[in-house]
């Protein structure tokens, strides 16, 4: 990604451009390329990129950790429809705890997150010792009533 030169960025927005973040074999060397990428360009905007928007696409949920990861400014990240699973929350809700950033908003609507996926989500959120997350949203997610207690 090429946002180098864009030194007031505030907002990215990628989303339904087919990316493919997964750990499918097939994907790894395109995988590898692109996260380094993505992880540069969050951690040099540090200071003005605000919001990040990789919505409609495939991203897996190690990717996603390893994105939160890196500091950064980022108060508000969208990661909608992805088919994001279970163990996928796992690896969110540890990117959640350990972020270095700002972060307040997180969008997960339209996801296949289940009740053991919230939980984790919610676990990543408890053990955050920076600011807190002030919006999670994750309507149109199969999460029925032990997902709804378990936030």
């Amino acid at each position: 990604m090429a946002f180098g030169s864009l030194r007031h960025l505030e907002k990215i927005n990628l989303s339904d451009n087919n990316i493919i973040l997964s750990n499918d074999h097939k994907h790894r060397r395109k995988n590898s390329s692109l996260i380094s990428s993505m992880q540069h360009c969050v951690k040099h905007r540090a200071q003005t990129l605000k919001s990040l928007d990789l919505s409609c696409n495939q991203i897996s949920g190690i990717y996603i950790e390893k994105i939160l990861m890196v500091k950064n400014g980022i108060n508000e990240i969208n990661f909608s429809n992805n088919n994001l699973n279970c163990d996928d929350c796992v690896a969110i809700g540890r990117g959640i705890s350990s972020t270095p950033g700002n972060l307040q908003k997180i969008n997960l609507r339209h996801n296949e997150i289940k009740s053991i996926g919230v939980a984790a989500i919610s676990c990543g959120i408890k053990e955050r010792t920076l600011k807190s997350i002030e919006y999670l949203d994750l309507s149109y997610n199969p999460l029925g009533s032990p997902g709804a207690v378990a936030l």
